[in-house]
């Protein structure tokens, strides 16, 4: 625990990281997405806290009655996780959506580019005519930046109301009830 704690504060940084994904193989591929950030020890640890916090009776009770463990797993235990498996996701999908540097350190294929690296060139060039080409009215820059910046949010807006319920259900599971 205390490794996964300390990796939290203390990162290997940049330069290693870069060389690692380099000798690896990993430039411009989609992977140097994926994997960097398989696991975030802070979601680890949410996520172990959770399962720390059911309670020992369930397994036991249903061992009483001569479940295995397959199927306290898939009966108990898996549709207990939905809203910790739900925010985990939510935090992964948004981290995820908002991780421009990565592509910007890792990434040199166009086709690879993420949409919020594009945002981010958009914003930092102040040029836009590549979206300016397909009208025929001229457009201000700051109006179309601002509506690039405001379609990237519909996404996570989305998704949000959709995972909300699973954020109170967690809530109201962990609660006390008398």
């Amino acid at each position: 625990m205390l490794f996964i704690v300390f990796t939290m504060y203390f990162s290997g940084g940049m330069i290693p990281k870069y060389l690692l994904l380099k000798n690896l193989h990993l430039h411009n591929t989609f992977l140097v997405y994926i994997l960097p950030t398989l696991i975030i020890g802070f979601a680890l640890i949410i996520t172990r806290n959770f399962f720390m916090g059911i309670p020992a009776a369930l397994e036991e009770s249903a061992k009483i009655d001569g479940a295995t463990d397959l199927k306290i797993l898939f009966e108990i235990y898996f549709p207990l996780s939905v809203p910790i498996v739900a925010t985990i996701g939510l935090w992964y999908g948004v981290h995820h959506w908002n991780a421009w540097t990565d592509n910007m350190l890792y990434v040199s294929k166009k086709s690879l580019y993420v949409l919020q690296y594009v945002l981010h060139q958009l914003l930092e060039s102040g040029q836009t005519s590549e979206l300016e080409a397909f009208q025929d009215v001229v457009i201000h820059t700051e109006t179309m930046k601002m509506a690039a910046l405001v379609l990237s949010l519909i996404p996570i807006v989305i998704a949000y109301p959709f995972l909300q319920k699973y954020f109170v259900k967690g809530m109201i599971v962990g609660s006390v009830k008398g």
